[in-house]
């Protein structure tokens, strides 16, 4: 069968190109690979093969936006081809677009119903909605399709599918034994391994067996071998600090939303601290449209800063580069990022958030850009935020959260950084995860108040949207609030002397 949709066409140009950008994708040059084929990919637009290569590049360089783009035209031109639908959905799945990826994959299917990389895309992105008795009835489909698995990575994908579901859907104990023989066996990659300790850890925790779901945590990060230089890191900050002595060492920005144009709201902070939460509490207000985490701040500004690092967040520190032109330009561009937003939920002059946590890295600058906009800073327990971190595998690099010292140095520096911003006269709403579950109402009516829209009993029924989150916290926004992670590090406090230390330095 013709794998080729009717507008797909091969352009002898891409042909030749797509060896090399391969290659050089394989060896790391993804920010190299995303420049160039974004420029075949415009040159030759009804070429499916360019815009999947793209979007790869781009993922892998955190440009989500792009790299979502450039997955629907390939999914559209191509929308039966199995390999190139696998990459694009992986791309839209990481891109907070799981619905889209789930119809991307129901379709291919129909055209190859025995092929397992779609079936177990099926699995986990039912999974990713909240959708666990369909995806057991998903994996059932996928064995009657393709059989038992026997490759040995077919069959760690398998166990770990069903770990997912656990404990809800499937069988904890079962899953406890299944992962503990998946970490232990050397002819499993390390990358299955990985995944597998920290649902291992999830699991035993959810047993109260908390000393082997420490271990098994350790263990996870461990398998990742991670670098990260710390003392680099806070000379960055440091830089950062000396370079925002106040406010107007760049411009305010002339450009103001119109009417029909969406005001963004910024929700910031350290992972792990609520802004998931607290996002997905507000988009159920009247007027606030949900926007997720966007990186079209944080691309303008590795723009100017001609940033390569992909280990690095680029920071706003070479001033001069920050004319009023410049100023005006990422306005621009961030109110259209806004605006689309809203427009695709069919809204019209709303607040649209952005919880791009890492904005904390430049909210003077974010002061400047939206002199009207409302920044939100969520913040946690010290401890439970940095542990909360340690025990969570996340699908892009953190290498910061993999060892307790070099995650509490972060919050330090974070926590300095937040300092100095509010000192040079950054207003912010401080918003406390214990606050924010311990008294929603009151905590969410302030923040609704202060956007000037009417609160509604539906910002406790958050868990009931059908609203999808990308991030690390999705399992937690589909459950009614409660208080069980306050205090959570607790449980594993034997283990955290180091981490008390980090957090002690100044």
């Amino acid at each position: 069968m013709s794998t080729k949709g009717a507008g797909h066409r091969d352009h002898p140009e891409v042909t030749a190109a797509l060896g090399g950008l391969s290659a050089r994708l394989r060896s790391g040059d993804a920010r190299g690979v995303a420049v160039d084929s974004v420029k075949l990919a415009r040159a030759h637009d009804d070429d499916a093969r360019i815009h999947d290569i793209a979007s790869t590049a781009l993922a892998m360089i955190a440009s989500r936006d792009r790299a979502h783009e450039h997955a629907l035209r390939a999914i559209e031109l191509l929308p039966t081809d199995p390999g190139l639908v696998a990459r694009c959905v992986s791309v839209l799945q990481r891109a907070g677009d799981p619905g889209t990826a789930l119809s991307a994959v129901e379709r291919a299917m129909y055209a190859h119903k025995n092929d397992p990389r779609l079936h177990k895309l099926k699995v986990a992105l039912l999974t990713d909605l909240g959708k666990g008795r369909d995806a057991v009835r998903a994996i059932k489909a996928m064995l009657k399709a393709v059989g038992e698995p026997k490759d040995p990575g077919d069959v760690a994908s398998l166990t770990l599918m069903r770990a997912r579901l656990a404990p809800e859907h499937s069988d904890a104990r079962e899953s406890i034994e299944a992962l503990r023989g998946l970490i232990g066996s050397e002819t499993i990659q390390p990358g299955f391994r990985r995944a597998g300790a920290f649902q291992l850890g999830r699991l035993l925790e959810s047993v109260e067996n908390y000393e082997g779901a420490w271990s098994a945590y350790t263990t996870g990060n461990e398998l990742l071998g991670a670098s990260w230089d710390p003392d680099a890191h806070s000379a960055r900050i440091d830089a950062l600090i000396q370079a925002w002595p106040s406010l107007d060492v760049v411009p305010e920005s002339t450009v103001r939303p119109g009417p029909d144009d969406a005001r963004p709201v910024f929700v910031l902070g350290m992972m792990r601290s609520g802004s998931s939460l607290l996002e997905q509490m507000l988009a159920q207000l009247d007027g606030l449209v949900g926007g997720d985490e966007q990186s079209v701040i944080l691309e303008q500004i590795a723009r100017l800063e001609h940033h390569t690092d992909l280990d690095t967040r680029p920071l706003p520190i070479s001033i001069d580069r920050y004319t009023q032109d410049e100023i005006d330009a990422i306005t621009r561009a961030g109110l259209a990022k806004y605006t689309e937003i809203m427009h695709a939920a069919g809204a019209s002059g709303s607040l649209v958030s952005d919880k791009q946590t890492e904005h904390f890295l430049c909210a003077g600058l974010l002061a400047r850009l939206f002199p009207d906009s409302l920044i939100i800073h969520t913040t946690r327990n010290p401890i439970d935020t940095c542990v909360s971190n340690y025990v969570q595998s996340f699908a892009q690099g953190h290498p910061h959260t993999t060892k307790l010292d070099w995650i509490g140095r972060y919050h330090t520096d974070s926590e300095r950084l937040m300092a100095h911003w509010r000192s040079i006269g950054v207003e912010m709403i401080e918003v406390n995860y214990a606050q924010l579950v311990s008294d929603p109402e009151s905590v969410t009516r302030n923040i609704a108040q202060a956007l000037g829209l009417e609160w509604s009993g539906s910002v406790l029924d958050f868990h009931k949207s059908k609203r999808t989150v990308s991030t690390a916290s999705r399992d937690q926004v589909r459950q009614p609030i409660h208080t069980r992670s306050v205090g959570r590090a607790e449980r594993f406090s034997a283990h955290l002397d180091e981490l008390r230390a980090a957090l002690t330095q100044t």
